[in-house]
């Protein structure tokens, strides 16, 4: 989370992830962009019980929202838990 933060700071305007969306288009998010989705996300999920030793189970696609949704579980301390 730290190495994110440090290149979302330090590299704004760059790329930091490319993909799909939902609907299989393609996707790509900036740094601050991606930022941005990860701390509204994270706050969500604290306001929600997510923290440190506590475990939220992601059942996503994989998509650009699943690099939002891991950053922002870890940005809560808490641990991730991966369901197809």
């Amino acid at each position: 989370v730290r190495r994110f933060e440090a290149a979302a700071a330090a590299h704004p305007d760059a790329v930091a992830v490319t993909g799909e969306d939902e609907e299989g288009r393609p996707s790509s998010l900036t740094y601050a962009e991606l930022n941005t989705r990860v701390n509204r996300l994270a706050a969500l999920l604290r306001e929600r019980g997510a923290a440190p030793e506590r475990f939220v189970a992601l059942a996503l696609p994989r998509t650009t929202d699943l690099v939002v949704a891991v950053l922002a579980v870890l940005k809560t301390g808490a641990g991730y838990l991966p369901v197809d």
